[in-house]
């Protein structure tokens, strides 16, 4: 057996054709976007929460930060 026969039967899929399988499904895509969004809110207020970490402990502040 040559190295083509032996590759011959392995099927690749690259992540560009997962991610447009993904996407075509209405249900699929919905979750996709609905994850992204949780992870964005995350991502920044974990910012807020790093940018003011050393007043953090001041209850005024996080009250300021969570309801303004």
């Amino acid at each position: 057996m040559n190295s083509e026969d032996e590759t011959s039967f392995e099927q690749t899929t690259s992540w560009g054709d997962i991610i447009k399988g993904i996407f075509k499904d209405p249900e699929s895509r919905k979750g996709v976007l609905e994850n992204l969004k949780n992870i964005s809110v995350f991502i920044a207020s974990s910012m807020v929460i790093a940018k003011y970490a050393h007043k953090i402990c001041e209850p005024q502040l996080i009250s300021k930060i969570l309801f303004e």
